[in-house]
């Protein structure tokens, strides 16, 4: 349970290394307590027939950025960086995406070849899902690292716990709300969008936290949350615009794919409407790589040095 409590008191703490064991452990005492607030809401809400996991749903939200910590400290820890995971997630993204979109084309046209290509791509996924399990179980790496001293040696001393407070960086965000010069390094934009997520996520619990998973069409809830997305709006688009400066690329490519995406949408909705189902698929395909995009971007490591939107936000001794 001690290894529970550290990662917890480490919520948001990306710097150092966390061996297998408190990895682990915090997995397993995780894992039961879900399983605890599961039952809970079994008993009190009478799921899975006609009711919402509340406690659950509330516990996942709570527990995201301890989860996310300890994980990229175990990364640290066999010698990759915190940034393999986003990109492995991408990966996986991508590859169901594909074989949900030639299972799609398969039944619609009764093409086995594509169902057939849909499943010699479930081994793939198989295999690409263990994966980090195997890496996650690998021994810490013998000497110091790049990222800290190695935690299994008797003669480390307990590091201090450094958390780069995400909520820090929502705040700055928000500070700079109409901002959309300067650079944003990665740290403050995943961990704004971590926050807004969680946020969003605390929202989706209370509109749907309703016997029976009944959702009124307008409630009051419902347009607090309208509100939020409406007021988040501008600073998430800030704080894109800021980051593709750090890659150095102009905010308008940001703008330009949020037409494109926009374009694209409204046209799967004409396509399915007149029953052009190739059509279809295909523009959802180019929406999925649109998408995917969106997510891979922001990974990308900032230009070194001063660029033409200013200095690198590495170099910044504090958070403004």
């Amino acid at each position: 349970m001690r290894w529970f409590i550290k990662c917890l008191k480490q919520y948001s703490d990306f710097n150092g290394r966390a061996r297998r064991k408190e990895y682990w452990m915090f997995c397993l005492v995780q894992f039961f307590l879900g399983l605890i607030f599961f039952t809970a809401d079994f008993l009190l809400f009478f799921l899975p027939s006609d009711g919402f996991p509340i406690l659950t749903m509330l516990y996942l939200t709570a527990i995201f950025f301890p989860a996310l910590a300890v994980t990229v400290r175990r990364l640290h820890d066999v010698g990759k960086s915190g940034w393999w995971y986003l990109k492995f997630c991408a990966i996986i993204w991508l590859a169901a995406s594909v074989l949900g979109v030639f299972g799609a084309l398969g039944k619609i046209y009764e093409i086995d070849l594509f169902i057939y290509i849909g499943y010699a791509l479930i081994p793939g996924m198989i295999v690409a899902s263990v994966w980090p399990i195997v890496v996650f179980c690998k021994d810490s790496e013998p000497h110091e690292n790049k990222w800290g001293l190695n935690p299994k040696d008797p003669s480390t001393p307990d590091e201090d716990i450094v958390n780069i407070d995400c909520f820090k960086y929502f705040v700055k965000c928000m500070k700079h709300y109409v901002d959309f010069n300067g650079r944003a390094g990665r740290a403050e934009f995943w961990m704004f969008y971590g926050v807004t997520s969680m946020i969003q996520s605390v929202f989706s619990i209370a509109i749907n936290a309703r016997q029976g998973g009944e959702i009124d069409a307008v409630t009051p809830i419902s347009m607090i949350y309208l509100v939020y997305l409406i007021v988040m709006f501008i600073p998430a688009l800030a704080v894109g615009v800021r980051r593709l400066h750090d890659i150095g690329k102009s905010g308008w490519y940001l703008a330009g794919a949020l037409i494109l995406s926009v374009i694209l949408a409204i046209a799967i909705g004409v396509a399915a409407a007149m029953q052009s189902n190739v059509e279809a698929i295909v523009l959802m395909i180019l929406l999925m790589i649109l998408m995917l995009a969106f997510y891979i971007v922001p990974m990308l490591k900032g230009q070194p040095g001063e660029n033409k939107w200013g200095p690198n936000p590495k170099d910044e001794e504090s958070i403004k």
